[in-house]
Formats: structure tokens, sequence, C-alpha cells
């Protein structure tokens, strides 16, 4: 196999690891809070997606399901919707001052977590992780500019 094949490959395999690693990440700084599926969605409204639809998209769920999500955090005051002044049908989505705050609360926990992992790491395979890190955000960045 060749050595980019070999990268892809193993891209693949750790992808799951990785994101079973967040989750539980997310899971214990939540604590019982919120859901992963509900952290995802503060995140993906804390990124600028603003409309049940995007959220819904970019999640792979159908706009019905998205919309009880929402409206589960709505509920929770985390996140509040607003009509829009032109078109009564569009509603945009914001996180409230209290779904910011859980939201960067969680995600700082999280990271706090594993910055205590990564220190395990050599100073070298800790400079190695955040260069393989920097170039894989970039091609995903480049692979996925068109569909934002």
């Amino acid at each position: 196999m060749d050595y980019i094949k070999r990268l892809s490959t193993q891209f693949i395999q750790i992808a799951p690891q990785m994101i079973r690693t967040v989750k539980s990440e997310i899971r214990a700084a939540a604590d019982g809070r919120l859901t992963h599926a509900q952290f995802r969605i503060l995140a993906t409204i804390y990124r600028g997606q603003n409309t049940v639809g995007q959220i819904a998209t970019e999640h792979g769920v159908s706009q019905p399901s998205m919309s009880k999500m929402v409206e589960s955090l709505v509920k929770k005051s985390l996140v509040q919707r607003t009509a829009s002044k032109t078109d009564r049908r569009q509603v945009s989505l914001q996180l409230s001052a209290k779904g910011l705050k859980l939201f960067t609360d969680l995600k700082d926990k999280a990271a706090d977590s594993l910055t205590i992992k990564i220190k395990k790491l050599s100073k070298d395979q800790q400079k190695d992780l955040a260069q393989a890190l920097d170039h894989l955000q970039s091609l995903l960045q480049e692979l996925h500019k068109d569909s934002v």
C-alpha cells in the first residue's frame, strides 16, 4: 500500500476514535446538564449556522427532528429565536447568554481534560501533533469550503 493510501486509511480508522473521545469529554464536562447532541447544536449555532434548516443539514437529520431538538434548547433558555422583520416565516437562532456561557464552560472544561492527557506526550510528540492537526484542519476546510 502506498504512503498516501495508508494515510487515508489511518484517517478513516482514527476519526471514530477522535469522535468518541470528544463525546466522552463533553459528556463528562456536561455532567447531565446537556447531551452531546445538544452540545453539537449549540456549537453549530455558535459557528454561525442560525436556522433550523442549516443546522439540520449540518447534522444530517430532518428539519422536523431538528426543530424538536432546538425546541428543547429554547425551553432550557439556552437558545433564542428571532423572527425576521421582513419575512415572518424566517426565524434565526442565537445562543442566549446562558447558552453561550454553558457552551463555553463545557468546551473549556473538555479542553482542560484533554490538555492533561496531551501533556503526557513528549514535547516532540506535542509539536508533531500540533502540526498534524493544523494540516488536518487546513485539509478539512479546503474539502468543505463549498459546503458551508
